[in-house]
């Protein structure tokens, strides 16, 4: 399989749009428990600072944080009318992303949108290694951005077969770009505080171009 690379970037969008995301998903209805897929070789994976009880393709943890569905390709088109705005917002992340990868020299087809999740954590949330597409030949690449800055020590773990462990840092505004077949999981947030992120996951295949 063709290596495909980790991408970071900062300053996506304001401070002020931000925050006013925050406060959306904190009234909004439709949040559900989290549970992260580890995929067909989970099973090989040994990783004692994410406890879980491996069930079939899913890990459960004690508290693994909660997500919203704000956009599915396998459900009702009514869910995109109810979540348009926050959809809309995360859209554009999407846009901006795909433009500064293509410009750091990275070549895409044409991204087809599979799903929006937003997920949030509290100091008690600790979410395990994952993927979220399991296929070895998956075309899919995801999103992670950080809606809110909660410390060093808090953010995502992702592992490159080959190269190693990367943590990238809750830091408002960034985000990370990566194959959806790619191991990853988030931390919590620090106590008395709470984490939130966006996770996009959208069909297109995206590699370094090599120069010649």
């Amino acid at each position: 399989m063709e290596k495909r690379e980790l991408i970071s970037f900062t300053d996506i969008l304001s401070p002020e749009v931000n925050f006013h995301l925050v406060q959306m998903l904190r009234h909004s209805n439709g949040w559900e428990i989290a549970y992260d897929h580890r995929g067909e070789d989970c099973n090989i994976i040994n990783d004692p600072t994410y406890p879980g009880v491996l069930e079939g393709k899913c890990c459960y943890t004690s508290d693994a944080g909660f997500l919203q569905r704000t956009f599915d390709a396998n459900r009702a088109v009514r869910m995109e009318e109810y979540y348009a705005e926050l959809n809309g917002f995360a859209k554009l992340v999407m846009k901006i992303c795909i433009k500064r990868a293509k410009k750091a020299g990275y070549s895409h087809n044409s991204p087809h949108l599979f799903r929006i999740f937003w997920n949030y954590y509290s100091s008690a949330s600790h979410g395990s290694l994952h993927v979220d597409h399991s296929e070895e030949d998956t075309k899919y690449t995801s999103i992670v951005y950080y809606l809110n800055s909660t410390g060093p020590e808090h953010g995502t773990r992702v592992v490159i077969p080959g190269d190693g462990e990367y943590f990238y840092e809750s830091v408002e505004g960034n985000a990370i770009m990566f194959p959806s077949n790619t191991l990853h999981g988030g931390t919590g947030a620090p106590h008395h505080k709470q984490r939130w992120c966006l996770n996009i996951m959208f069909e297109s295949d995206f590699k370094r171009v090599e120069v010649k």
